[in-house]
């Protein structure tokens, strides 16, 4: 038994497919069900988001080409697109993993509050839709504690920017003069309202929003004093803005080259910047070719956080360090799950081996019993298997110990060698201390496991 993650993030894979990866909520319960399907497959959790695909299973001897093709064709990727892009974690590197992505640790915005939500959202679809069994449980629910001790006992997450006010601050360093400039908002969600309330904090107040769904552009313009564009003129006014942030639900770009193309000949030189923070994009790509027009996307975003990081850099230190003391102790929780099949098995064993014992013995004194009173009979059967529960227990004492504290340490080489010599069978998935992976044994000589 084994678990295996699968990410694909702003670190290890490009916004272009990204944004292919990103999965339309419709399609997640779907892609669940493909994926309990693969042979071998026990649990399963997979998280999609703008910036991230996180899927994590446990699995004994399922496929692993098997699994990222379901990825690949969910998003329409062929496996040589993919491949190249995904990281793979197995088992105390994959927790490791979810703990530091539930925690905001692997993300493009150190301690941004969000991702902790989208895990929860993630954990809760794929419990709703019967992919999540005992182990997953356990490691999420951790995940979240672990979170909450981050969260509450370091400052990672104290004055975190978020994309939208990373966005403003690139702004920022392109115009000096930036409270001077017209700003246009397209989309009214929860990163345009950051972003409006981030141009407000810096002085900015020719603020414009426009929304395809009206109501809620007036709704968010009427608390930061901004004006509200019908939808259809965001073109038309691209010869006014001077700054565009974007961030929509949109699939297709809401600007094109031409657009921009347009716009520009009838500013006459004045430099335009345009910031796309939507996953999928929303501004088309070859906007970039045009001059002086100057178009950043998130992967671009992302690389001027990394600038910003530094101030944090300590706290991120100490919650790293949270991180590791509690992968630890989730291995010992793993263990201990892990070696219970192992410990059934002993006991069942002997109890087998006892209750043979008992009846043989029974038989070999039937007729030195045979004439006693009813009664009598009964307490000699009782007192014989008193006497066989009570050795079983002795004698099955000091091994069961051994193999519980072996399994805490992590020895499944011992583990194995004492299922052997014992005749038992079971998988063994623990954690070796101060190693980086968990290692999967498999203990074979019975049936009983």
């Amino acid at each position: 038994m084994k678990i295996r993650l699968f990410s694909a993030n702003h670190r290890t894979a490009p916004v272009e497919l990204r944004e292919r990866l990103a999965l339309p909520d419709d399609a997640l319960p779907r892609t669940l069900a493909t994926l309990r399907a693969v042979p071998g497959v026990g649990e399963a959790v997979l998280l999609s988001t703008c910036n991230r695909v996180e899927l994590c299973v446990v699995e004994d001897g399922a496929c692993v080409e098997d699994l990222e093709a379901v990825l690949g064709r969910a998003a329409g990727l062929s496996a040589s697109q993919l491949s190249p892009h995904l990281q793979r974690l197995e088992d105390e590197a994959a927790v490791r993993h979810v703990f530091r992505v539930a925690s905001s640790l692997d993300s493009m915005v150190l301690g941004e509050p969000q991702i902790n939500g989208q895990v929860k959202e993630a954990y809760r679809r794929a419990t709703d839709e019967g992919s999540v069994g005992p182990l997953l449980h356990k490691l999420f629910h951790k995940a979240f504690a672990v979170a909450k001790r981050v969260r509450t006992e370091t400052a990672v997450g104290a004055s975190a920017v978020s994309v939208a006010s990373a966005a403003v601050d690139l702004a920022g360093r392109i115009f000096d003069e930036l409270p001077q400039r017209p700003v246009l908002l397209l989309g009214a969600g929860e990163m345009g309202e950051l972003a409006l309330k981030g141009f407000r904090s810096r002085g900015c107040r020719d603020l414009w929003i426009a929304n395809r769904t009206l109501e809620r552009a007036a709704e968010l313009a009427a608390g930061y004093d901004a004006a509200v564009l019908p939808w259809s003129r965001r073109v038309e006014f691209l010869t006014t803005a001077d700054v565009v942030l974007c961030s929509t639900g949109a699939t297709e770009p809401v600007l094109t080259r031409d657009d921009v193309a347009r716009a520009r000949r009838a500013r006459r030189g004045r430099p335009l910047f345009l910031i796309d923070i939507s996953v999928p994009r929303n501004l088309d790509p070859a906007i970039r070719k045009l001059d002086p027009v100057y178009l950043f996307d998130v992967d671009d975003l992302g690389r001027a956080i990394d600038e910003g990081h530094e101030s944090r850099r300590a706290e991120a230190e100490r919650a790293e360090r949270i991180v590791d003391g509690e992968v630890t102790s989730f291995g010992r929780v793993l263990a201990q799950v892990h070696t219970a099949p192992l410990l059934r098995a002993i006991n069942l064993k002997v109890r087998e081996a006892v209750d043979t014992e008992i009846e043989r013995t029974l038989g070999n004194l039937g007729g030195a019993i045979g004439d006693l009173p009813t009664g009598d009979q009964q307490r000699v059967r009782k007192q014989i298997e008193s006497m066989g529960a009570a050795l079983a227990k002795r004698l099955l004492h000091d091994p069961i110990a051994e193999v519980r504290r072996l399994g805490e340490a992590g020895d499944v080489d011992a583990l194995g060698a004492a299922a052997k010599v014992l005749g038992v069978e079971a998988t063994l998935l623990s954690v070796r201390q101060g190693d980086a992976r968990l290692e999967p044994k498999e203990a074979a000589v019975g049936d009983d496991g």
